[in-house]
């Protein structure tokens, strides 16, 4: 909404969307899509992952509901971004990496960046999973 001098003033109240973010695997690189929430609900955003998505956050949005000048492009940017959810993962301490064969680069990497838990998802190759081919 504009005041008389033609500056846009701020709303006291805002109505937020409330979307989540889904990280899949792609051919070379990562694809993403999103979904609409009805509220900021991890548990909602679970249910609602389309399959193959491995990794998701959920996020607010305003909405822009006033008119702005021609010319002028309005985006939103994320509010409240959540941390990452990995459907289907599975917490690792340090010592169980370190336990692990094979593991020496990670373990290290977890050592040096003072790590004490790793999640770990499924292992994603291309648009099929190992449990898959399996």
């Amino acid at each position: 909404m504009l005041d008389i001098n033609g500056r846009l003033t701020t709303l006291l109240s805002m109505q937020l969307r409330h979307k989540a973010k889904y990280l899949l695997p792609g051919v070379l690189f990562p694809e993403e899509t999103t979904r609409d929430l009805d509220s900021y609900s991890p548990a909602e955003a679970a249910e609602k992952a389309p399959p193959g998505a491995y990794c998701f956050t959920v996020y607010s949005l305003p909405v822009v509901d006033f008119e702005v000048p021609k010319g002028f492009d309005v985006k939103p940017q994320p509010q409240d971004e959540s941390a990452r959810f990995y459907l289907g993962g599975q917490l690792f301490s340090y010592a169980e990496i370190v336990g692990m064969p094979g593991m020496d680069i990670l373990a290290s990497n977890m050592r040096s960046n003072n790590w004490t838990l790793l999640c770990g998802a499924v292992q994603v190759i291309g648009n099929h999973s190992k449990k898959e081919m399996q």
